[in-house]
């Protein structure tokens, strides 16, 4: 119990560690510009949707519903409980679209990042995979993607219908599986795919610690956006030195 407690606790250290590395290191900053604008760009276009159309659209929907008058004393409340449902609801479809666009286009987002920090830090040069390899990894990230995307609507459901519990469990279980999508980069250099790398996790805890930090973060807004690259080599340093092994590494070179 007590390593396991002391595992969360080092995977969500890791958060910090790889925002520092990323911020502290203005070599690396190039290569998440473009995916940071294009994050923002996304983030905002998104936001600016569903807060000047949807949500006035939906609230004037509310409104127009006729109450008996003894109720009508709960029209704005409901507004209100409606209004933070919603912001729920866009926070996590943010937080999914995002995360699936990660996941489909990691070699045009993130990944160039990967390989910059690990040949900085690690000395790690990664090889030109096959075309074949390449299309490989890519149609299991999209798999992994697409069963996230199903296992996220399932917990908001269960969040939304069990208050407390729902959502404690909808943060461990997608808190696990973004940290789980933030070890991909590092994993792939070293070709290990997204099938694969479960298998070389040798801590759950680890992992559970640090993508429930993330995830929890990441429910401020726009907080997605400046804390993905830190988790991009949070997660690198996770792989490569605490679940990588050596064996990992000399079936790569072969």
């Amino acid at each position: 119990m007590m390593k396991m407690i002391n595992d969360f606790r080092c995977g969500a250290g890791y958060v910090g560690i790889g925002l520092r590395k990323f911020y502290g290191n203005k070599s690396l900053w190039k290569f998440a510009l473009l995916p940071l604008v294009i994050i923002f760009g996304l983030y905002m276009a998104v936001g600016a949707f569903a807060f000047t159309w949807v949500l006035p659209k939906l609230l004037g929907w509310v409104e127009g519903i006729e109450l008996p008058s003894w109720l009508s004393w709960s029209a704005v409340l409901s507004q209100i409980v409606f209004a933070l449902i919603f912001v729920m609801v866009f926070l996590f479809a943010v937080w999914i679209t995002l995360g699936m666009l990660y996941e489909i286009c990691g070699a045009l987002i993130f990944d160039s990042l990967t390989e910059a920090f690990e040949k900085q830090h690690f000395g790690h040069e990664p090889d030109k995979k096959p075309w074949k390899k390449q299309l490989k990894f890519l149609l299991q990230s999209v798999y992994f993607s697409i069963k996230v995307f199903i296992i996220g609507i399932v917990m908001f459901l269960v969040s939304v219908f069990i208050p407390v519990v729902g959502h404690v469990l909808m943060y461990l279980v997608l808190g696990y599986y973004l940290g789980l999508s933030t070890l991909q980069g590092s994993a792939s250099n070293h070709g290990i795919g997204a099938a694969e790398l479960p298998k070389k996790v040798t801590s759950k805890s680890m992992v559970l610690g640090f993508g429930v930090t993330a995830f929890l973060l990441m429910l401020i807004p726009l907080v997605f956006v400046f804390l993905t690259p830190g988790l991009v080599i949070g997660g690198s340093m996770i792989f490569r030195g605490e679940f990588l092994s050596t064996k990992d590494t000399k079936e790569h070179e072969k």
